[in-house]
């Protein structure tokens, strides 16, 4: 079995030893960031080592312990580098997130309306906050309801990806005296049981749909 970048389990070990003996030899092996060996243990193999019947056995035992570690140190570095990478990567796509010029919504899969980014308050009149007490579907007119359900259930399985046309409903505060045509992308995130929609508005309005 391949990982992803290619390699198999054998040949990222391999990989592994041979640059952990490499720092080794040159005396630049990271410092110890996981479980070290007792000193009494230690103490007990160090004794063993002088012995000359259980040395060669005694010092190849250290040296793969030894090694070991370093693995191990190596490891812990490689984590806390992918930590902080993805710590950036998550902070980077929030804010491209929060600042999209298009309306986002992340939606339960019963349509309750999760979370909000910035412009959707604009585009539906009213506040991240408030936009959290209703479903996609009172955010749309009942004309768009047969598309919108038509959506939900295309997106059962996670990754899915669904496209159509919405409208939305007359606004007063906004000037709008027929409702506005939406584009709603809308795709099943992998990693939870909610959907991304994101909803940009077409540059023609439609009469409601009869």
């Amino acid at each position: 079995m391949k990982n992803r970048d290619g390699r198999t389990d054998t040949e990222l070990h391999a990989s592994l030893r041979t640059r952990a003996e490499t720092l080794m030899g040159k005396g630049t092996a990271p410092s110890a960031n996981g479980g070290r060996l007792n000193p009494d243990t230690l103490e007990l193999l160090y004794r063993r080592a002088i012995n000359p019947e259980s040395a060669p056995d005694v010092l190849k035992l250290l040296h793969e312990l030894q090694t070991h570690q370093v693995e191990l140190d190596i490891l812990f570095q490689q984590l806390q580098y992918d930590e902080d990478e993805i710590a950036e990567d998550l902070a980077h796509y929030r804010s491209l997130y929060e600042c999209a010029p298009m309306a986002y919504l992340i939606v339960a899969s019963d349509g309750g309306v999760i979370r909000s980014n910035q412009a959707a308050g604009p585009l539906f009149g009213c506040s991240a906050y408030q936009l959290l007490d209703h479903s996609v579907a009172e955010l749309l007119t009942p004309a768009s309801g047969a598309a919108l359900a038509g959506a939900i259930e295309a997106l059962e399985r996670p990754g899915a990806g669904v496209e159509f046309l919405a409208e939305l409903p007359e606004r007063a505060d906004a000037g709008k005296t027929e409702p506005l045509r939406v584009h709603v992308r809308a795709r099943r995130l992998e990693s939870e049981d909610c959907i991304l929609m994101v909803f940009s508005p077409v540059s023609d309005t439609l009469p409601p749909t009869r």
